[in-house]
């Protein structure tokens, strides 16, 4: 059977996110290796929905694995089935012992919907790792299961890892603006719970029918009638290492989290600007998607 990647190809794809003599930071540190990576990754691979909003009814569905790995190395992006997944390969792929994790988001109720990669005995045995690459927020660096629970600032947002029973919880302070329209907010003291996932690995094919529900039906998923899109450079400001530049629909959001600049803009613009933020998605695609949901938009003012 074919490989999803082959090595040489995960090596020049390291290349093309900035990271070089990736082989000698593996087998140096492969910890610190995976901190660059994951800072490396959130930076070129934005979190985003436009892929979607770009397709016909009758062209919507769960990507293929294939389509997996061709939309992380083309720096493509999309959800968290695409981001995560395409992490756990790449991993694979390097030499770690990776899988992924089943994830429910609690705010909207949705369940079996949210990836997650574990990554086991990085240095030794029972060296376990949580990476999270794919929720639209930021992720620092990956998360020790031996250090839960711990508290995380990056980009202006803080967020928590607790454990509870045999599942972990990702717990916000509730000022993030990204994930609020539609939430019904699970508070636990100041901390807002987001999603929880258990530490038993599953299989890939594990949520394609669950998946259906956020790439085919469109009535259970708003990613098919807004633009989100998300990627988190580094900063300028020494004080802040990573910022945050992200569209919702016509607002342009530039900065921390907790204090994003926010820039309208018009229908007229707003394909041109989401191709001067976000290279990487296809300028095609951004033309549809933009199309598209302009034209909703008019139809709902009808």
């Amino acid at each position: 059977m074919k490989p999803l990647m082959e090595y040489s190809t995960a090596l020049t794809f390291l290349e093309k996110i900035e990271i070089k003599d990736a082989e000698e930071l593996i087998g140096n540190d492969p910890l610190s290796f995976l901190g660059i990576l994951i800072e490396r990754y959130q930076e070129h691979l934005p979190f985003q929905c436009v892929s979607i909003l770009a397709q016909s009814k009758e062209e919507k569905h769960v990507p293929a694995l294939e389509e997996v790995v061709n939309a992380g190395l083309g720096l493509e992006g999309g959800l968290c089935f695409t981001l995560n997944t395409f992490m756990c390969i790449l991993l694979r792929t390097l030499g770690f012992k990776a899988d992924v994790l089943d994830g429910s988001y609690s705010t909207h109720g949705d369940t079996h919907t949210h990836v997650v990669v574990l990554l086991k005995d990085l240095r030794c045995a029972d060296d376990d790792f949580i990476i999270d690459v794919g929720t639209g927020y930021p992720f620092e660096a990956p998360i020790s299961l031996s250090e839960v629970p711990c508290t995380r600032y990056c980009a202006g947002q803080e967020y928590r890892y607790e454990r509870k029973g045999n599942s972990i919880w990702r717990l916000h302070r509730p000022k993030d603006e990204l994930a609020t329209a539609g939430e019904i907010p699970i508070m636990h003291g100041e901390w807002r719970k987001m999603f929880h996932f258990d530490l038993v690995p599953v299989t890939f094919d594990h949520f394609r029918p669950y998946m259906e529900n956020i790439y085919i039906n469109d009535s259970s998923s708003d990613f098919h009638s807004t633009i989100r899109a998300v990627r988190f450079p580094p900063s300028r400001d020494r004080d802040q290492k990573r910022i945050m530049v992200a569209f919702k629909d016509n607002t342009l959001l530039f900065g921390p989290m907790d204090a994003a600049q926010k820039t309208h803009i018009s229908d007229e613009d707003l394909a041109d600007k989401i191709k001067e933020n976000f290279p990487t998605i296809p300028p095609s695609k951004v033309d549809l998607a933009v199309r598209n949901w302009i034209g909703m938009k008019k139809n709902t003012e009808k």
